[in-house]
């Protein structure tokens, strides 16, 4: 499709001042919506392996029988067969014969791949209900079963209980919880190989689900609604529909529909379900908006359809596309050629403003992921736009000056991922007191005209770059210098919400030790033999369990630090391949006891070495990982009690892994996700190869964050005083020239020093914390990561 004229500046402007769409105030809450998606993600999961063999070891009971697997019920299912007994209960002389099932099984064979998740006919009794509301067997002689229920009519009872169960029964992973040890979502996705992200890429067994695309149900809809009003005669149908979204997400219901009847638009702007199309335009992900009790907060919950192989019917699951997140509107967008987009991080806005959209040739997109991480959205249709302005405005209760941080983090990951250069503009939104109510009717009373005004001297266009930085460096430092006077009340109006907080932590990268081991990511040191890189990595460890005040830095001219925490140290788990107890004892003499203070047993007692010269096991293949696993969640238990280990060791990769073979880095990959998801850093030291590159093969190193390297160039002496480089071979996160330029240190008078370049300890603080906020960091922020307090900071800045 192509347009006669490309919409000019003074347009937009105009548009963006105009009151055509009503902003909301109320908070998205990003972790509530995570938390109880992750159910549907391990549900979907489970349903995906439920006929392979590995189900049964996540399990870890059960009974198999001819039909499949059996599994007892967290409560037994009971149904009224609608016959009666002649045995007296009180003053009845016939009581209702009761049916109860207290299994489940996993169904095998091609007669049941359309429902594998059925009741245990096997295990089934008859009864009646006794007056302590428990069931009563009929069992042997007393009970005669063709007196009560003939055998035809049981069949299509049966039949009848079965469909019911489908209907209603728990999702898959409530159904699996309270029998497997893996009893959260979270520990469920990383058994099946899964990440623990709502948006991470899905791994589901090899040709049992497909994604289906939505199709119209608008009739369902209508009928449903129908069927809800004579049970609701007094709400509203906005309401109604509201609850009918609720009761499908809120009970997991694959067989649930999301009818398009439900994507009705009330009061001129609100919407509770946004579809997402693709190219050709048709429906590959619903978005369900759901509000809570008391309309505090509000999630948007992502939903996709599958069908399992030789069935005829999808079932519906509250996940997000397996793999990249299309873009809102992206039928419209690809339709156009040439558009001007207008992208924005809220689907309500960009949904409000497209049904208002009266500019020609202009586009309002906006897309899903976890907070920060715009890798997991596919914006490659911006490619073809125009221009891509990126609206930054104060919806869902959020600052104003917070919208600029987000931004700024979207621009930056456009560029040097698309090479899309961003445009900006701002529109600030004033919103009138309401309220606070428990029902959507006065919800959208309250929010009719008036209730948000566009302030039009805030509508601001800003194509240049600079223009947009002068901005963000306002916001920044607004957001740092935003305290709670002592006389306010901390609950008033003018308090950060729950998401700003949210965003600024975010902010803050969990470093252990800066810059290379960060929480959640996976660092590699590799040297040739003898270099150092086993006592430089004990160093490390033991600058992040030293328990002063500040600790000691590895290297003092460069600012590696370690981190605060709320333990006051760190702790940390070193898995030694390679050296045994007696020498690293002697070890910790010389490069761990210079960096601890005084009082050094807490300090040393988190410092849980554990010697595994002994062991001849391949870790990297997964039904080893299980291991190493165990041993980071036992040291919780060791040194100081509870704590849970802020980074792991491995010395070294060769020994972890015995013989690198084709398959290593695919089965090393596995482990090191899954080591990312238990929030710890990871330090790998490995040897380098005659080329002076890590030794093997090239792709295990595809998933690290950062890889650096120790060189003793032109030197054959194993003394640690011979000054030697540390080289950044590669860092995917912030970095800076001075990250990225090489230095050389040595081990003299009992501590790690920098011996060139040259370089003041303040003269290089001044070049990290510029650095740091140019890239959104406030004051706070940095100096946390520098393992300091703030004003220690501000003082050493001033010298």
């Amino acid at each position: 499709m192509s347009t006669d004229r490309t919409v000019t500046e003074n347009e937009l402007i105009n548009f963006f001042k105009k009151p055509t769409v009503i902003f909301d105030n109320i908070p998205e809450n990003i972790k509530l919506r995570n938390e109880l998606c992750m159910k549907a993600r391990a549900s979907l999961i489970l349903d995906s392996y439920c006929t392979t063999g590995r189900f049964p070891n996540y399990m870890r009971s059960g009974e198999l029988k001819d039909s499949g697997w059996s599994f007892q019920l967290n409560k037994p299912v009971r149904f009224d067969t609608g016959y009666k007994t002649d045995i007296h209960i009180g003053q009845c002389e016939k009581v209702p014969v009761l049916i109860e099932f207290s299994n489940f099984i996993i169904k095998t064979g091609k007669s049941h791949t359309c429902n594998h998740w059925i009741l245990d006919e096997t295990e089934k009794c008859y009864g009646y209900i006794n007056k302590n509301n428990s069931l009563q067997k009929i069992v042997g002689d007393k009970f005669e079963k063709d007196k009560y229920i003939r055998e035809g009519a049981l069949t299509n009872f049966l039949h009848a209980c079965q469909e019911e169960f489908r209907q209603t029964r728990p999702c898959q992973f409530d159904l699996c919880s309270h029998i497997t040890p893996y009893n959260t979502p979270e520990k469920t996705c990383r058994f099946f190989d899964n990440l623990p992200h709502l948006f991470a890429p899905l791994k589901l067994a090899g040709g049992t689900h497909h994604l289906d695309t939505f199709f119209d149900c608008e009739n369902h809809g209508r009928n449903t609604l129908e069927e809800y009003k004579s049970e609701y005669p007094d709400i509203s149908e906005e309401e109604i529909i509201e609850k009918i979204l609720s009761d499908i997400f809120n009970n997991q219901r694959e067989s649930g529909i999301i009818s398009s009847f439900y994507e009705k638009l009330y009061s001129g702007w609100f919407r509770q379900v946004f579809s997402f199309k693709n190219k050709y335009g048709e429906c590959i992900m619903k978005a369900v908006k759901l509000c809570t009790d008391d309309f505090d907060y509000k999630i948007i919950v992502p939903a996709t359809t599958w069908i399992r192989n030789n069935s005829t019917s999808s079932q519906l699951f509250f996940v997000p596309m397996p793999k990249k997140q299309p873009l809102y509107n992206l039928d419209l967008l690809t339709s156009y050629n040439n558009p001007v987009v207008v992208l924005s991080d809220s689907i309500e806005l960009a949904d409000a403003y497209q049904n208002q959209n009266s500019l020609p040739g202009v586009v309002f997109t906006s897309f899903l992921c976890d907070s920060g991480q715009y890798d997991q959205v596919d914006f490659s249709p911006l490619l073809k736009a125009e221009r891509v302005y990126f609206l930054i405005s104060n919806h869902s209760g959020n600052l104003l000056e917070s919208a600029y941080l987000k931004a700024k983090h979207i621009a930056d990951h456009l560029k040097e991922e698309y090479e899309v250069d961003l445009s900006f503009i701002q529109v600030e939104v004033d919103f009138k007191k309401v309220a606070s109510t428990n029902n959507l009717r006065d919800y959208l009373e309250q929010r009719k005209e008036g209730f948000a005004t566009i302030n039009p001297d805030s509508v601001i266009l800003m194509e240049k770059w600079e223009d947009f930085m002068t901005f963000y460096e306002r916001a920044e430092k607004s957001i740092a210098e935003k305290p709670v006077k002592f006389w306010e009340d901390r609950n008033n109006d003018t308090e950060e919400s729950e998401l700003v907080k949210n965003e600024r932590s975010n902010l803050i990268a969990k470093f252990v030790v800066r810059p290379y081991l960060i929480k959640g990511e996976v660092a590699m040191l590799y040297a040739g033999k003898s270099s150092g890189k086993s006592v430089l990595a004990l160093s490390m460890a033991a600058v992040a369990t030293s328990s002063s005040s500040r600790s000691k830095p590895l290297f003092k001219e460069k600012w590696w630090n370690a981190s605060k925490n709320d333990y006051g140290m760190h702790k940390v788990l070193y898995l030694d391949f390679e050296n045994g107890t007696t020498e690293m004892e002697q070890r910790i003499k010389t490069f761990a006891d210079p960096y601890w203070p005084a009082d050094k047993g807490k300090c040393k007692s988190n410092l849980i070495i554990k010697d595994m010269t002994k062991e001849d096991t391949d870790f990297s293949q997964r039904s080893n990982h299980q291991t190493i696993i165990d041993m980071i969640e036992s040291a919780k238990n060791e040194g100081c009690k509870d704590q849970p280990v802020d980074m792991l060791i491995i010395d070294t990769y060769t020994k972890l892994v015995r013989k690198e073979s084709p398959s290593t880095p695919a089965d090393f990959s596995i482990l090191i996700n899954k080591l990312r998801e238990m929030d710890i850093a990871v330090l790998i030291l490995h040897h380098e190869n005659d080329e002076g590159k890590a030794r093997g093969l090239k792709t295990k190193l595809d998933d690290l964050h950062g890889a650096f390297r120790l060189n003793r160039q032109g030197t054959s002496t194993s003394s640690l005083e011979t000054p030697m480089s540390v080289e950044n071979e590669f860092y995917r996160g912030p970095r800076n020239n001075m990250l990225m330029e090489p230095f050389k240190i040595r081990f003299i008078n009992g501590e790690w020093q920098v011996y060139e370049p040259a370089k003041t300890e303040e003269k290089e603080l001044d070049g990290i914390v510029k650095f740091y906020q140019n890239s959104g960091y406030d004051r706070d922020a940095i100096a946390k990561m520098l393992g300091m307090s703030r004003s220690a900071l501000f003082e050493r800045l001033k010298k």
